[in-house]
């Protein structure tokens, strides 16, 4: 099992965070435009007796109006008829040309995106998102 622990501080605006072998962080950059990916990193839960070797606390600063993605591999191994995958990067795109909307509205044409994209195919795994943004 993946796990991704994240503790906000609103004050420093600062994201900390240790991840057990879950997915990517993305975060889209208000000022720059720009978009993010972060490698959470670590070492999933149940794979060794103890792991606290491979864990570790990292930070990351955000500035106002800054978003962050957080999603399951569910979102990412997504499929459509023809057996394609979402992927990582069409999850990059659709975050990034919806980054203007507020968070509510972000994670609903994110899900609406990933939902078009696999139409009618049966899925087998949760797909799960969470926005966060930097107020």
């Amino acid at each position: 099992m993946t796990l991704l622990y994240l503790s906000w501080q609103p004050d420093s605006k600062t994201l900390t965070y240790s991840s057990a072998g879950h997915e990517h962080i993305l975060i889209y950059h208000e000022q720059t435009h720009s978009l993010e990916t972060i490698q959470s990193g670590g070492f999933m839960l149940g794979m060794l007796p103890d792991i606290d070797n491979f864990l570790e606390e990292k930070q990351i600063k955000l500035e106002l109006c800054d978003k962050i993605l957080l999603y399951t591999d569910g979102v990412t191994e997504a499929e459509n008829q023809a057996r394609d995958r979402f992927g990582l990067e069409r999850l990059k795109e659709t975050f990034k040309k919806h980054s203007s909307k507020p968070a509510v509205e972000l994670i609903q044409a994110v899900k609406d995106e990933v939902y078009a994209f696999i139409g009618n195919h049966p899925q087998y795994d949760d797909i799960t998102l969470v926005v966060m943004e930097a107020t």
